[in-house]
């Protein structure tokens, strides 16, 4: 498979794949690079790693889950679902289509292109 490219509000990503990762497809799930993604989004994240917590906060709006635990919580609603953060060769990965939408974006995956497209609503 070529590699996976995310299209967000018309623009293609640019990632430092040497530094953040790259974009991987796991179980047919999406995932990206947690930190990159999420700052793309104008959040300021953390990572704790005695609890393998990832944390994200922007205007009022905090995220926070834990790298191998299915359980999200989203402006202190928690969410518990079959798909987990992952931690793949030192990197921490977050499923794409998971957090895009309950953070308020339209997802939209184009096979052919191999490309995400997510879309403020």
């Amino acid at each position: 498979m070529s590699d996976i490219n995310i299209v967000f509000d018309g623009e293609e990503l640019e990632y430092d794949y040497d530094t953040t990762g790259t974009i991987k497809l796991y179980n047919g799930i999406t995932y990206v690079p947690y930190r990159a993604f999420l700052e793309m989004l104008g959040y300021k994240v953390t990572w704790d790693v005695h609890s393998s917590k990832i944390t994200a906060t922007k205007e009022g709006s905090e995220i926070s889950m834990v790298v191998h635990k299915n359980e999200y919580i989203f402006n202190g609603e928690k969410i518990e679902t079959d798909i987990c953060p992952l931690l793949l060769s030192g990197i921490q990965y977050i499923p794409v289509r998971l957090v895009s939408e309950k953070l308020g974006y339209e997802v939209k995956w184009n096979e052919e292109e191999n490309k995400v497209y997510i879309d403020k609503k």
